[in-house]
C-alpha cells in the first residue's frame, strides 16, 4: 500500500491562507504546543518542534505576540516507504500566542 498523496497545497488555495489560523482558535493544538513560564527577570518558553532543523524555525516577539513559525519535514516521504501509522504533523506551521 503506498503513501496518500498530499493535498496541504489544495487546501490552502481553496480554503485562504489564512486558514490554519482560524482553525487554531477552535482546535489550539495544531502547532507546536507551548509551556510559558515567568520568573522576577525571565520568561521561559518550551515549545514541541520534534524534528525540526534550526534553519526551518523562527520565533520572533511582534507587538506583544510571541510567533513560532516553521516547517518540519516528512523525512521518510518516498513512493517506496510503506506508512503503517502516521500522527504527527509534516510541513509548515505557525503558532501565535498573544501576551495578557
Amino acid at each position: 500500500m503506498g503513501r496518500k498523496k498530499r493535498y496541504h497545497s489544495d487546501v490552502k488555495q481553496k480554503l485562504g491562507s489564512n486558514f490554519s489560523e482560524l482553525l487554531s482558535e477552535i482546535a489550539p493544538f495544531i502547532g507546536p504546543r507551548l509551556d510559558i513560564y515567568e520568573t522576577n527577570d525571565t520568561f521561559f518558553i518550551t515549545a514541541d518542534v520534534a524534528g525540526i532543523k534550526k534553519e526551518n524555525l523562527s520565533v520572533k516577539l511582534q507587538d506583544k505576540t510571541l510567533i513560532i513559525a516553521g516547517a518540519i519535514p516528512d523525512q521518510f516521504h518516498s513512493e517506496t516507504v510503506r506508512v503503517f501509522s502516521q500522527e504527527r504533523y509534516y510541513g509548515h506551521f505557525q503558532k501565535k500566542n498573544t501576551s495578557s
